[in-house]
């Protein structure tokens, strides 16, 4: 019997890094995301009268979420100049260029569009 190669039970790709996805995690602004999600779910319970609609909550706090996260990182991307010139935001994943600024964008517009459609079909045009 032939003996096994050991080099095809090593992967060939590298693994994935934690550290980009901290660096796109850190593009939708999760503070500001959860700051929002805090005032809305209290303007919901304070809508309902004391009978939410637990998946109306969750499909609007989604939605929500995944909105304001799509114009945070487009935000980033617009101000990446901006943000180099400032001691606070020089460090920003765009400005270090450890986030390619078209995949920034294609995350932003597809976070911001799935959040409109969330919003639009579970809820209410009003509330999108």
């Amino acid at each position: 019997m032939k003996p096994i190669d050991r080099n095809l039970l090593i992967p060939t790709h590298k693994p994935f890094n934690s550290v980009i996805l901290k660096d796109y995690l850190s593009l939708t602004k999760p503070g500001i995301i959860l700051g929002n999600m805090i005032s809305a779910a209290g303007g919901f319970f304070l809508g309902s009268r004391g009978s939410p609609d637990f998946h109306l909550l969750a499909a609007t706090l989604c939605g929500i979420a995944l909105v304001i996260g799509g114009a945070c990182t487009l935000n980033n991307g617009i101000d990446r100049d901006i943000d180099a010139l400032m001691q606070r935001t020089r460090n920003r994943p765009l400005v270090k260029k450890r986030v390619p600024l078209i995949q920034a964008f294609v995350l932003g517009w597809t976070l911001a569009l799935f959040g409109l459609y969330l919003l639009i079909d579970y809820t209410n045009l009003l509330t999108a």
